[in-house]
């Protein structure tokens, strides 16, 4: 595997470049990003380590998918990250802080916490937009308000694979139509 230490913005962007398998992406100092973020199209089979770190001002805005990442992938691990910001699609599906969704097995989003305000249509998640993936949530508290037409929930808009959840809290005020979960 290879280790990427990132200590600012720039190094943010660089580290998800290009294809992430084998990465260890570890924050080593709170980020403030100035710019809007570009969604990273996948991670997979890599590790992200915010090792307690912060990073605010992620801000998101998309017309299909929308999040940090679009994809969280197979063998891929958050863990240790405080995520801050904003997201927002505007006719698509799937939003969510951290990624749209989640794709494939052995997924993991550890000791993390997250505050957010996200809004898109269908599919809209205070974390992830929809859990498509085998993943493993836990010791995680979420913080968010989240505005979608339907499929809506504090941390996911929904859940299609195996989730198993551990140790979470969420507090959210979730707006929407019609299937809102607090969840």
């Amino acid at each position: 595997s290879t280790l990427i230490e990132v200590n600012d913005e720039a190094e943010l962007v660089n580290a998800f470049k290009d294809n992430t398998s084998g990465r260890v992406i570890i924050l080593k100092s709170d980020i403030q990003l100035t710019k809007p973020w570009a969604m990273v199209a996948k991670l997979e089979n890599a590790i992200f380590d915010g090792q307690g770190h912060k990073i605010t001002g992620l801000n998101i805005s998309s017309s299909v998918r929308g999040g940090m990442f679009e994809v969280l992938g197979n063998n891929t691990t958050v863990r240790n990250l405080n995520l801050e910001g904003a997201a927002s699609t505007t006719a698509g599906l799937s939003v969510g802080l951290l990624a749209a969704i989640t794709k494939g097995k052995n997924i993991r989003i550890i000791n993390s916490n997250f505050k957010s305000s996200v809004t898109g249509k269908n599919y809209v998640g205070g974390v992830v937009g929809s859990l498509d993936g085998e993943t493993l949530i836990e010791s995680v508290t979420v913080i968010s308000t989240v505005n979608g037409s339907t499929i809506t929930g504090g941390f996911a808009g929904y859940a299609e694979a195996a989730v198993t959840w551990k140790n979470i809290r969420v507090n959210s005020k979730v707006g929407g139509l019609t299937r809102l979960g607090g969840l």
